[in-house]
């Protein structure tokens, strides 16, 4: 009896392990391009929930753009905007993605529109480039996984976004 009872815990156990690495690794499969148009998604999606945490773990370390802004600094200014808003709206055209092995740029239209003080502003449009890089991590600490990542954005009229 005892042994099948030890049988059965180890068939338990490595179930559990195949069901959690399955989990880990089901971005594995998926298309660079489709990974791709889900960051840019939950990006938007993040801002627009005003959880900058969510939105910055998409943001490299590496981050560094044409403005001058790194990582930290993008962070901050984001925060800033954050607090100047008090309701807004992202829309993104779908994106034109190139992949060249573990980097990308993406290429999409954005149209934000803002209230302040209760006076809705004129909408800001512009092109937007996006550039990714492909960083493998430990999901759960145990298994080896890869996710996209923005470096940087360029096209971002930081002029129209101070006159919010």
């Amino acid at each position: 009896m005892r042994n099948w009872i030890g049988i059965a815990l180890v068939v338990l156990v490595l179930v559990g392990i195949t069901v959690a690495w399955k989990a880990a690794t089901v971005e594995e499969g998926v298309p660079d391009s489709i990974r791709i148009r889900r960051v840019l998604e939950q990006g938007r999606q993040e801002v627009m929930d005003r959880d900058i945490r969510g939105a910055m773990m998409l943001i490299s370390p590496d981050y560094r753009d044409s403005n001058g802004l790194t990582y930290t600094t993008l962070r901050a200014a984001a925060l800033r905007a954050l607090e100047s808003a008090e309701d807004f709206t992202i829309a993104l055209d779908a994106p034109n993605i190139v992949v060249d092995g573990a980097r990308a740029v993406a290429r999409t239209r954005v149209e934000v529109v803002a209230s302040v003080g209760g006076v809705r502003s004129p909408s800001v449009r512009f092109d937007l480039t996006v550039g990714l890089s492909k960083k493998e991590y430990r999901r759960w600490g145990l298994f080896r996984a890869t996710r996209w990542q923005i470096t940087y954005l360029d096209g971002i009229p930081l002029t129209a976004f101070q006159e919010l």
